[in-house]
């Protein structure tokens, strides 16, 4: 019974990722905007509220995302991080 080393994991999260940025920043809206001061009585309220806060930011806020670069570029660049990789 001798104890052994507890197996960990630690998960990649790319925190500069552009999509990442934006769902953090959706989020935050979200709670700025329709949570922060909020009352809720019960859980349909709360519902209420995050639907009518989509609808809202959805009319008037959303952009679509723009590519920058051409998918050649991309995935030129996929495959030179596959060349320096180990795996």
């Amino acid at each position: 019974m001798g104890s052994q080393p507890a197996e960990n994991s630690f998960p990649f999260h790319a925190h500069s990722a552009s999509w990442l940025n934006a769902v953090e920043g959706w989020f935050a809206q979200l709670e700025r905007r329709a949570l922060y001061r909020g009352i809720f009585t019960d859980v349909a309220d709360l519902k209420v509220e995050l639907q009518r806060f989509i609808r809202v930011h959805n009319r008037d806020l959303a952009k679509p995302f723009k590519w920058t670069k051409s998918a050649d570029t991309i995935l030129a660049s996929v495959q030179r991080a596959k060349n320096v990789s180990p795996n």
